[in-house]
């Protein structure tokens, strides 16, 4: 299966239902890249559907099998993609498929993601899933808590 403008509509707009039929039509490897000529791109169905902030549709594959958590070479694990949006919803989606909150994906914890958009529902989603707000992220002993602190917000009181 080619990427097209078709299959990019159906993935970012297209209900579950659509997804589907168009799934079991075309025989799609919900974890295979659309763009076989390109794996490092690994433009896979779930990508599609973070791009276009389908949630149901994100559901939907996550229940058929798309790896949900960070992939070695990704540019951006899909939580990552889903908080960079601001998408609590897609991000919901993406904790309850098993994401694990507390994974730093190319040196960035999810946690700090929504620190640096000061998006207080998706710091309050992610520590409901398990993030934890005094993880040592990088050399320099920073954890969310004393970032959060620093720009004197009490997030985690």
């Amino acid at each position: 299966m080619k990427y097209s403008k078709e299959v990019g509509r159906i993935l970012q707009e297209g209900t579950p239902d659509e997804v589907a039929a168009w799934l079991e039509h075309e025989e799609i490897d919900v974890n295979a890249s659309l763009v076989p000529s390109t794996p490092a791109l690994s433009l896979t169905p779930l990508r599609v559907a973070l791009m276009g902030r389908n949630a149901p549709v994100v559901k939907l594959l996550a229940e058929r099998g798309a790896v949900v958590d960070a992939v070695p070479g990704e540019e951006h694990a899909p939580l990552a993609s889903a908080l960079v949006a601001q998408d609590a919803t897609t991000a919901r989606v993406l904790l309850e498929a098993g994401v694990n909150p507390n994974l730093v994906v190319e040196g960035v914890l999810p946690l700090v993601l929504a620190l640096v958009k000061k998006d207080e529902a998706l710091v309050r989603l992610l520590v409901e899933f398990g993030a934890d707000p005094d993880l040592v992220y990088d050399q320099f002993g920073t954890t969310p808590r004393r970032m959060a602190t620093a720009q004197n917000w009490d997030i985690f009181a």
